[in-house]
């Protein structure tokens, strides 16, 4: 006979994220949230715990519990500056079970990534799922969020043997500085999670931090993410290009250094270079190690390389290479911001 399921609370804190109007649309972020979790905790006991500060959108009184019906829901009300950290400490001590489950408001939550987190939190493990974030309104595509660890899932005794959340003042931080504290108490688990979904809105920091303090962290760390952004809208635009360039279902390895995030619709056709084990190992230390990994890669498969502009670099200063694509492989694509070398042209020796 299987065990009993613990008590499971689900913490968040939310300043107006029910209801916006953003670029002529209504989001409705956290009712969203809200009736995911009702569906993924059917068959799990568990309460939600809101730390609200003073939303004004879509005051939560008027409609959370009977959206959250069965589970039942507390709403605990802050008044001062936004504090994302305060904010989940503050539900995290009115929680009554035994696990503790962090989640934003306007995150999609699945059944999967809801027993997965218990069964860890259970064996000792504190569970840090990787959300999949979607890039416009539509939901269409987006990216997984690698570097992001707000959403996680632990025992509340190591919660509290951790000290909580950081209270930081303005956006950001609180989730890597939590996430480097438990891994020091306890062992923890960090995986792409399968059916946990990030609603979009906007990406500007300045949006995020609206009711946070402009602190000079703040300014920094918004410089930091803005530069960010450029990278990953210019990121969408190459692998709009290498779709269009090489034919669907074709592997191509990418030499990006590891620094774009990668559409869900690519997985399993992109090969890092470096490569070990399907992970990204580094730059080759001269032309030598760099064309034994090029046989290497092309005897499993690999059809096309392919050079974003972060990278071209490499066609300098690996003079060996660049010689060997250019006269060995067909250029099928050059441009300022990508080139893509066909290694196995028609026509070329075997």
């Amino acid at each position: 006979m299987s065990e009993p399921l613990p008590l499971l609370s689900v913490c968040t804190t939310i300043k107006n994220r029910s209801r916006l109007e953003v670029e002529g649309r209504e989001l409705l972020l956290f009712p969203r949230c809200v009736a995911s979790l009702r569906e993924a905790l059917k068959d799990v006991p568990s309460e939600l715990i809101v730390a609200d500060w003073g939303s004004e959108d879509w005051p939560l009184r008027e409609w959370l519990a009977e959206a959250s019906s069965p589970i039942p829901v507390r709403v605990i009300q802050i008044e001062g500056t936004f504090s994302r950290g305060k904010g989940l400490n503050a539900a995290a001590r009115a929680a009554r079970g035994e696990v503790l489950f962090f989640a934003d408001a306007d995150a999609l939550v699945s059944a999967r990534v809801v027993h997965e987190g218990i069964e860890h939190a259970r064996s000792g493990k504190a569970y840090f799922p990787i959300i999949f974030a979607y890039d416009s309104p539509e939901h269409c595509a987006g990216r997984w969020c690698e570097g992001g660890f707000g959403h996680c899932f632990m025992a509340k005794r190591a919660f509290e043997e951790a000290g909580g959340w950081p209270e930081y003042r303005s956006w950001g931080r609180e989730d890597k500085e939590l996430w480097r504290i438990i891994s020091e108490l306890q062992p923890v688990v960090r995986e792409k999670a399968a059916g946990f979904h990030h609603q979009w809105h906007p990406e500007d920091p300045g949006w995020k931090n609206r009711y946070g303090e402009q602190t000079p962290a703040f300014e920094e760390k918004r410089e930091k993410v803005l530069a960010t952004q450029a990278e990953v809208t210019a990121a969408r635009e190459v692998f709009a290009r290498i779709e269009d360039a090489i034919p669907g279902g074709a592997r191509y390895i990418l030499v990006d250094e590891d620094r774009f995030a990668k559409p869900a619709r690519a997985e399993g056709r992109i090969v890092p270079f470096l490569e070990r084990d399907g992970r990204y190992w580094g730059i080759p230390a001269n032309d030598a190690s760099a064309l034994a990994e090029l046989e290497r890669l092309e005897s499993k498969g690999a059809r096309y390389i392919v050079f974003p502009w972060i990278t071209f670099w490499w066609l300098d200063h690996f003079a060996g290479l660049a010689s060997h694509l250019r006269s060995r492989g067909e250029t099928v694509h050059e441009d300022d911001k990508l080139v893509i070398f066909d290694l196995a042209p028609e026509g070329s020796a075997p």
